[in-house]
This record gives structure tokens, sequence and C-alpha cells, in this order.
């Protein structure tokens, strides 16, 4: 059954009454299952079925299922529906960027979950690995939608979607095993099943590459792992050989890259063999990844067949299902070669269109019917061709061709209905839709099949701003050429993106060039990428900015550069400047990176040079305008006075100190070093705003010499006893109270 929620009152729950028929759900392989129905032009329903509405699908074999209407096409006397599985909870919102590292499918799908949905399956996948755009790319401006598309190509899963319970289903196709049960022509078939064979993919030694080493230039392979082959092999269906490569910058773990390229050569080391069949051949025992043997008495084989598709009806007698020795999904993976020329993809973009071809021949020539008409005129003189399609009778006749002198043109409306479709006779094309394989001219194509767009030569993209009548461009050059100011004899060339302007302005551009002319010679070096601002006068300030590889023009050596500069005066060298920058040779004999601004007066900034071993600091060191500076400076100009033998303490307090962190004094203590006035200075007590500092000096006098006697007695004859010592000594003033400055310098550190 089928209820239609309007568009304009999503709570309405309207039941469509029409026969059984004329509609049926699709259930895809990938999950994304369809609905098409079927109205008369005249029904009621007509009116109110519009684009975007929801028609709610309750089925008695499967779950219930919610769609979006998202084409409706009117033909003479019926229109179609073709709804999509309403997933807009999942593009309801959107995120700048997404990327994960070494995570599990359970965890991803927590990042992406709309917010009420939750999941089921997720838990089986153990695996870990990477979800992102390209190699080190994220994701970007996408919807949880878009990353699933990522998701399952990351982890080798698809998923279902219980759109009304909220629930997304991971399912792996890989689990399904074979249910035991045959399928035969002989058995339980009542007639021969739609067959398709295929071997355009196959083969049967599959070499896989992961991410290239920046260092060796070198891609990862499972080589060391494999018995030292850099492929895998499977002969199971044929003893030749036959090669296909596969490169994925995203594998930096070569277990997962050899495991991925077994998977991926089972799939393709057999033909594509698919079968169309109803359902009620197989006793209606079916459901979606169901696996089961079919016998191929005609050609003489028996293949595991997974179900890939299944058109649920009213009626389950009208069921049909299509059964795969392939998983759809995993035909696209594969790609012959990693760079192809025009003229194979031309070749294969023509084979697509093989059937498409074949129906339109059988058509034309009467397979399907069709009669032709000559329209007279007075004087009996042929002036028209006229082919019905649908009927014998002119007048009655919905899809007519007329071929006349005005040109050839097509309707859906009658012989006196509008035409959608005209080849004038003055050369020109008017279409409401057409299909086709390859635009192609020269050496120059576009396969609107692939969306591969190739174009030699130059290319312009005009605007012109009526306010200003000025007239920008974009243009994009193959062959593009810079040079340096300094040194105009220094060019590099290589293809590029110009912004171009009819005003005065000079036109900014991104430059990708590979080769540099360096004293009169051509020098071929990796692709750097040259980003220049555009300027409207001589004097006016610039920027520029260069990432990659190049020539030192002062020693000829390979340099690796990342640079972005910003002056007053670009066009003419100005000394007013800032730069940033990054340099390496490839002898390593040189690598620096820094930042700096300069005047006529001199230079600031900071530089790194691992060939040194230094860090260059130039200039003063302080804090900016707002404060918090990590080097601060505190002293008393004032006179300070101290005693002999004493500890004297001052605080000491920054006036912007750093956020963060505690400062670690040093102090210096000024006096005469040609005196005997001697002053120790210490420091204690680090603080984030303030310290203490005591000072401490020597006694002011010192013993220099001591003279000692005991005084002696005898008694009875016994020998002398000491009675008493006398003590003499001598001292000297070493200094008496004087005033001294006391400075102090902080450093910002860490405990």
């Amino acid at each position: 059954m089928l209820v239609l929620h309007e568009l304009d009152d999503p709570s309405s729950n309207i039941v469509l009454d029409i026969p059984s028929s004329d509609w049926f759900v699709t259930h895809a392989y990938n999950g994304f299952d369809k609905l098409e129905f079927e109205l008369p032009v005249n029904s009621d329903y007509y009116a109110i079925v519009h684009e975007e509405c929801k028609v709610t699908f309750i089925g008695s074999r499967s779950r219930d299922m919610r769609f979006i209407v998202k084409n409706v096409d009117e033909h003479s006397d019926f229109v179609t529906v073709d709804c999509s599985i309403d997933l807009d909870d999942w593009q309801a919102s959107i995120m700048k960027s997404f990327r994960t590292t070494n995570s599990t499918l359970d965890e991803v799908l927590e990042k992406i979950l709309p917010i009420g949905w939750s999941k089921s399956g997720a838990e089986k996948f153990s695996k870990r690995t990477t979800v992102e755009a390209n190699e080190g790319e994220p994701i970007k401006a996408c919807t949880p939608l878009v990353v699933l598309d990522h998701v399952t190509e990351a982890y080798g899963c698809i998923f279902n979607f219980d759109n009304i319970g909220k629930v997304i289903y991971v399912i792996n196709p890989d689990s399904e095993v074979a249910s035991g049960e045959y399928v035969s022509d002989e058995l339980n078939l009542s007639s021969r099943p739609g067959f398709v064979g295929n071997s355009s993919n196959f083969a049967t030694r599959l070499y896989a590459y992961g991410k290239v080493d920046e260092a060796t230039k070198e891609p990862l392979t499972f080589a060391s792992i494999n018995g030292g082959k850099e492929y895998v092999e499977d002969f199971r269906y044929s003893d030749k050989v036959v090669c296909i490569g596969w490169s994925d910058e995203r594998y930096t773990v070569k277990e997962n890259l050899l495991a991925d390229a077994k998977r991926k050569l089972a799939e393709i080391s057999k033909p594509v063999r698919s079968y169309s069949c109803k359902v009620e051949q197989l006793n209606y025992n079916v459901w979606m990844y169901r696996v089961v043997v079919l016998l191929d008495t005609v050609r003489g084989i028996r293949v595991n067949h997974q179900v890939v598709e299944w058109k649920e009806h009213a009626n389950i007698a009208e069921d049909e299902v299509s059964l795969s020795a392939v998983q759809p999904t995993i035909e696209s993976l594969v790609q012959r070669s990693l760079k192809m020329d025009p003229t194979e993809l031309i070749k294969q973009a023509s084979n697509a269109y093989t059937d498409a071809i074949k129906r339109a021949t059988d058509l034309i020539t009467g397979s399907y019917g069709g009669y032709f008409k000559w329209i007279f005129d007075a004087d009996g003189n042929p002036m028209e061709l006229v082919n019905l399609a649908d009927s014998t009778d002119i007048n009655k006749a919905k899809k007519v061709w007329r071929w006349n002198k005005s040109g050839l043109g097509h309707s859906n409306s009658g012989y006196n209905g509008s035409y959608d479709l005209a080849l004038l006779n003055d050369g020109s094309i008017n279409a409401s839709m057409m299909t086709v394989g390859i635009i192609q001219g020269g050496n120059s194509y576009w396969n609107l099949n692939t969306g591969n767009l190739s174009l030699y030569g130059e290319f312009r993209a005009k605007f012109k701003d009526d306010a200003t009548g000025i007239t920008q461009t974009i243009h994009i050059d193959p062959d593009a050429t810079t040079s340096l100011i300094s040194d105009p004899s220094t060019v590099f060339r290589g293809p590029a993106i110009l912004f171009e302007s009819s005003d005065q302005y000079r036109y900014g551009m991104i430059h990708s060039y590979t080769r540099q002319k360096y004293n009169g010679q051509n020098v071929y070096t990796p692709s750097s990428i040259e980003v220049l601002g555009g300027v409207k006068y001589s004097d006016s300030p610039g920027g520029y900015g260069v990432f990659g590889s190049t020539v030192d023009t002062s020693n000829g050596k390979t340099l690796g550069n990342s640079f972005i500069m910003a002056t007053s005066n670009y066009l003419a060298g100005s000394r007013y400047r800032a730069d940033v920058w990054a340099r390496v040779y490839e002898d390593h004999t040189y690598t620096d990176a820094g930042l700096s601004a300069s005047d006529p007066n001199g230079q600031v900034g900071v530089q790194a040079r691992i060939d040194t071993g230094y860090l260059y600091l130039g200039g003063y060191l302080g804090g900016f305008a707002s404060g918090r500076a990590t080097f601060q400076k505190c002293y008393w100009t004032s006179a300070q006075t101290t005693r002999e033998y004493a500890y004297t303490r001052f605080t000491v307090t920054c006036d912007t100190p750093a956020k963060y962190g505690l400062y670690r004094p040093f102090c210096t203590i000024d006096s005469y070093l040609d005196s005997s006035k001697y002053i120790i200075g210490t420091t204690s007590n680090a603080g984030a705003s303030g310290w203490n500092v005591w000072t401490e000096t020597f006694p002011k006098q010192v013993i220099t010499s001591i003279s000692a006697t005991w005084g002696t007695a005898t008694i009875s004859g016994v020998f002398d006893i000491c009675t008493n010592l006398d003590m003499h000594w001598n001292s000297s003033n070493l200094y008496s109270n004087f005033t001294y400055l006391l400075y102090t310098i902080g450093v910002l550190g860490n405990i």
C-alpha cells in the first residue's frame, strides 16, 4: 500500500488507490531503494503529486519505508513517478571537513549519525582505517550522507536504511554463505532466466601499490610478506596471465593492502555473470543478499550467486530478483590502468552505449512497431515524412516525428502538438533532453558517461561587471611563463590559472611550473606552485608565494622552497617587505626556516639554521602592544643602601606579565670592583607577575691574625697547670655602608 503526504501538509495521509500492477519497490544492493508508480493523467491524485512530497510504502513482506518524489514524467495518457528513499535526515547538516584515522566503523558512524538515529551491525567490523577524500586530505563541505560513500569504500560494507524506525543497518555482503539451495532451468526454474555475461574487467594477476614514500619516492608494496611478489594471482577460472594495476595512496599498512588486493582479485578473476528471474521460480524463498547455487545446464557451470536486486510488487508472484556472481560495488573499484590515453577512454565509453544503440536500432527497424506516412502538397509532391510511433491514425498518435523543409522534430503531444526536440534547417538544435556519450573535436573531448573533460589549448571564461564595465577573465594557460623581477633571464614555465582584468590591474595567477631556465638552460624540477597576487599600479603593495622545488640562481642547486612575501612595492622589489620561508637543499648542505620584516633601516626577525646549529634572533625582545611579553626587564634607578653581613629583600612586579608560566629572574648589582665592597646577589620566589630578590653582603671586618698565651702554675712540685688563655687578634675592615644600584631581568619559563 502507498500513502501520500502532501507537500504543503506533511501530516496528511492519503491512500493511493491505484492498481497493484502499477507500482513496485526496487530494493537496491547499496541500500538506496526506489519506488516507481504510474497514474492516469486524469487521476485525482495527479494534482497533489509534486516533487519532494513524500510517499510511505507499507509492505507486507519487508519493512515499511518512506520515499521522496524526485521525478514526475507525463506521457500521452499516463504519468510515471520516480521516488528515492527518504534520507533527508542524512543531508540536514553539513560539516566543513571530515577525516578520521585509525578508526573502527563503529567509531566513524558515531560521529556522523543524525539526531534520533541508531546503528546496528557496525560492531562486527573490527578493521581500523582512515576515512578521507584523498591521501591526507579531509572530505570537505560534506553531509553525513557524503561521508557514507567514503565509509563504504574504506570498510567494504554496505548500508540498509530503516528511515521510519531511524536505524542504519551495516551489511557485510561477504558474510553471506550459500543457503544450500540450487537453482536450475531443469530443477526449479519454469523458464530460462535472463542471462548477461561480461569479462571486460577480467584479470588473473593484480599488482597493488599504496602510499608513496617521500624519501625513496617508491610506493608501498606487500612484497616483503608475499614471497617477494608485488602482485597476487588467481587462476581458478583461467590459467592465462592477464595483468591489471591498482594504486591507492590511502594504504599505509602492507597487510591491509594485501588483504584488499586478494579480495578485489577474487571478484575480477572470473567473468561477471548475472541472471534475472521471477521470485516464484525460487519458491518465494528470497531476500536481499541471499546466496544460492545456480546451475546453468547450457554452459555447464555451477556458481554461487547472490541476490543483488529485488523488485517487490503487491503480488508476490510478480516479484523479480537479479542474481549475480559479482557484487556490484566491486566492479568499479579496479581500473585497467593508472593512466589511460584519450583514445582508450573514448573506446570504453563507446562500449558502454552498445546496449542503448542496439535498442534504438530495434526500435527504428520495426522490432517494436511504428508507421511512416508521406504528406504531399497540392501538386502531389512529397513535402513531409511523418513517423507515428503509437498509432496508424495521424490524428490519434501522440509520439510523432516530422521531417520537412524546416527540419526534423519530435512531439509527445501529437502531430499538431509542441515539439520538444528539433533539428532546424539553420543548423541549430533545440532539445529538452539529450542522451549522449562523448563530445569530441580534434584532441579535445568530453566524456559525459564518466565526466572526464580534456581540453587541448587555452581556456577562457569571461564576466563583465555592468556597474563598472570591467571585464574579468579566468584564463587557463597550459604553458604560462613567469620570471624573477631581480633576474628576468630566470624563466619559469608550466600550466597556470590567470585572473585577468580589462582595467589597469596586473592579474594574479596560480602557476605550476616544472621547467626553469637557469644560465640559459632548461632545468626540470619537481613541480612548484607559485601564487602571485594581482596589483593595480606599479607602486601598489603586493604579495607572492611559492611552494615546491626550484633552482637556486646563486649556485644552481635544487632547492625545496616554501616562501611567502608581502611588500609595499612588489613590482619594484621594495625593501619594505615581510617574509616567511622554509628552505632545504637537495644535498642537505643548507636547511633553514625563518621570518623577517625589513625596511631601509635594517631587518629584524628569527632564523633557524641546522648547518650552524644556531637560532638567530635579530631585533629588540619584547611583547606586542597588548603586553604579556615573554621577556620582562625591571630595575631600580634609586640608590639602595645596605650594611655588613645583611640580607636585604626587594620586591619586583612586572607591568605586563605573560598569561602562562613563571618568571625566573636574574640579578645584577652595580658596585666598585676595585674596592673591597663585594655584594652577592641571589634570586628566589619565581612567580607569574613578580618575584622577591635578596641581597647578601660579606662582614664588615675579617680577622687577619691571632696570638695567644697560657698562664701556668706549679703546685707541690707537680707539673705546671694552665690557668687561663690570653688571646689577641688583628682585624681589617672590608667596607663601610655604601650605595649601589640593583637591576633584574625576568625570563618566562616552566616549572
